[in-house]
């Protein structure tokens, strides 16, 4: 009896190397994915926030420069009466005499008022002439009465008022009008009066604190912008892995781990003595040649070895006692006569399901990141615009507030040159319980009429509204542009809740129903305290076009950014989706499918009869435990033929 030979001890059982190494690519993956992703969509995110901030001043700077310009036109027409004395002749005169005429002072002491009330926040206003038509820009009234004949403004911006340019930007102001720097700079022409004098004006405002209050806002959007991106691709890119190695585990358990541990399992009962063992077989699994080949085997040399000696040896010369291992083995024949013998697998379909499920996974993080970068797009987008109104609401209450404070004089003035004198409150209520308007009423309601039909401010509705305990049915409309409201207006309840909270304006989305006005509008409100009874100063103005303006900017950015995102985001995907492919077919084919095949072909070599045949063995493969089975189960059979042949 020949003595077993030691055998290589079987390794410790280990976690698939397949599995980690699987996951650990994935994960890699994952990383590499999510840094790209984040890569592209901050810059994209980067870009609409630059171009917001862009045109968020650009927007501003139109309205405060179309504000000023109407401002000044306004202001010119007021005082048309003071103005008639102006012509090119008495002009010169004046300016050769070095004195001012009496529509200059006036028009010095109106602009001097538009700066003292920081009427958008100006620094100074200069009106300037070329009576000669000489070129010089000489100034003939200004905030600053020092400046009138002794400053002369610099060519670029007379040619720039007298080509209607509207505004310039200027990083170094207006030098001697202004304090300097970062510099609106509103230039334009009027029309003097009646004779046809013509003026420039320039008006200065300093804009670097409020383009750096737009930045600060932007900048703080990009932070919390670029912190939430990146939140979201490292909780996707855990989410996303731990997911993919659940899935994986569970695959490769069902379609490597217990298939390799069946086939040992079958290897170790076989070398135990038990020749009726049989592993199961699984269509489209890796191993289904493999368990095929190796329940022929078994069951082929089973029936060998159940065979009389004489049988097996018929035809033999050598005697019983002399016959070898290979003559008790069948002759070596074709395979396809042996069912499933060296059976090679094919595609492997766990490279399919992982790839399979790696593009889902795919597909979904890229639609859930591009659905959560959108919403951030829209929250941005949203920001921008309640920015824009917030910011045309404040030049429009000061420009509203500046022209009620101007108008209260000037019609004043007027009303005293035709008779007419403010009414008490007293007096104003008895007009109301009678219904009747009185003289100083349609004075005002034709002045007001008269500012919307003059475009001031792109205000749409202007109304004065009392309202207290004192008024009958708590509210009413003592003035408007349209009479026809005077008295007869139900003021609505969410513009009274404004007054009463000292609002300084609402902005109304849906448009305001109750004045026939649909669309993005404002609401100026103006509150004073009269002896118990609040009067409320109302401008209504349109913000439909900027708002149109801004939404057609953010829809072809928008447009812009996807149709290049979507496109890098696309071949980014599948560029990871190829290269993972390409990396775990090498990685299942060392680990699986080359030593599957290895095996089929060892046990080919068994069935021919081949006892000794080489299983090659390396240290920590996946199959190393099942190889090492494999050689014990032949050394089994060797030593048992031997033993057979004895």
């Amino acid at each position: 009896m020949t003595a077993k030979p030691a055998l290589e001890p079987a390794p410790e059982k280990k976690g698939s190397k397949t599995l980690y190494q699987i996951t650990i690519l994935i994960v890699i993956v994952y990383v590499a994915a999510g840094l790209a992703a984040y890569f592209v969509y901050n810059r994209s995110q980067d870009r609409l926030i630059d171009n917001s901030r862009d045109k968020l001043i650009q927007i501003g700077v139109e309205s405060v420069s179309a504000n000023t310009s109407f401002v000044l036109d306004f202001l010119v027409f007021l005082n048309q009466e003071q103005l008639q004395d102006l012509d090119v002749i008495s002009l010169n005169q004046a300016i050769a005499e070095g004195r001012l005429t009496p529509g200059q002072e006036r028009l010095d002491e109106q602009l001097a008022g538009m700066v003292a009330a920081d009427f958008m926040g100006l620094e100074g206003v200069v009106l300037f002439s070329s009576p000669g038509g000489d070129g010089v820009n000489t100034v003939i009234a200004a905030s600053d009465p020092d400046l009138v004949y002794a400053w002369e403004v610099p060519g670029e911006f007379g040619e720039a008022a007298a080509a209607h340019a509207g505004y310039l930007l200027t990083d170094n102001g207006v030098p001697g009008l202004g304090p300097g720097g970062q510099s609106l700079v509103v230039v334009g022409e009027a029309t003097i009066n009646d004779a046809g004098l013509r003026a420039g004006y320039l008006a200065v405002k300093p804009v670097a604190g409020e383009f750096a209050a737009i930045n600060a806002f932007f900048d703080e959007k990009k932070s919390d912008g670029s912190r939430n991106l990146a939140l979201m691709m490292v909780i996707s890119v855990v989410a996303a892995s731990l997911l993919t190695f659940i899935f994986i585990t569970i695959l490769i358990r069902r379609r490597i781990t217990r298939p390799i541990d069946e086939l040992s399992s079958a290897a170790k009962q076989v070398m135990e003595g038990d020749l009726d063992v049989e592993t199961p077989v699984r269509r489209g699994d890796e191993f289904e040649g493999l368990e095929r080949s190796f329940n022929t085997m078994v069951k082929s040399l089973s029936r060998i070895l159940s065979l009389p000696l004489a049988e097996s040896t018929e035809g033999s010369d050598p005697g019983p006692q002399e016959a070898s291992v290979s003559q008790r083995l069948p002759a070596k024949r074709g395979k396809e006569s042996i069912p499933g013998a060296g059976l090679a697998p094919g595609k492997s379909r766990t490279l399919g399901y992982i790839t399979c499920f790696l593009a889902v996974v795919f597909v979904a993080w890229g639609l859930v990141t591009f659905a959560i970068f959108n919403h951030w797009q829209n929250e941005l987008i949203d920001a921008g615009r309640n920015k824009l109104i917030e910011e045309t609401s404040q030049y429009f209450i000061n420009a509203s507030h500046y022209i009620r404070d101007t108008l209260d004089p000037v019609i004043t003035e007027k009303m005293e040159k035709e008779g007419l004198t403010n009414l008490s409150l007293e007096e104003q209520s008895a007009l109301m319980l009678r219904g009747e308007i009185s003289d100083y009423q349609h004075f005002y309601n034709e002045f007001s009429r008269q500012l919307v039909e003059l475009g001031a401010l792109d205000m749409q509705r202007v109304l004065v509204v009392l309202s207290g305990e004192y008024i009958p049915g708590g509210s009413i409309v003592v003035v408007s542009d349209d009479e026809s409201m005077v008295y007869n207006w139900s003021v609505p309840d969410y513009l009274l809740e404004a007054i009463d909270n000292g609002e300084p304006y609402l902005y109304r989305e849906e448009g305001i129903e109750e004045l026939g006005l649909e669309g993005e509008h404002i609401i100026a409100i103006e509150v004073f305290d009269l002896r118990g009874v609040t009067q409320a100063y109302i401008g209504v103005k349109s913000m439909h076009a900027e708002i149109m303006q801004m939404r057609d900017f953010y829809n072809e950015e928008k447009e812009s950014i996807y149709i290049t995102l979507l496109p890098v985001m696309s071949g980014a995907l599948l560029a990871f989706m190829l290269l993972t492919f390409l990396v775990m077919r090498f990685l299942i084919h060392r680990n699986i499918t080359g030593p599957v095949v290895e095996l089929s072909a060892a046990v080919s070599e068994v069935m021919d009869g081949n006892l000794d045949v080489d299983i090659p063995l390396r240290e920590g493969e996946e199959l190393e435990g099942l190889k090492l089975a494999f050689r014990e189960m032949v050394e089994s059979f060797r030593r048992l033929m031997t033993r057979a042949t004895e």
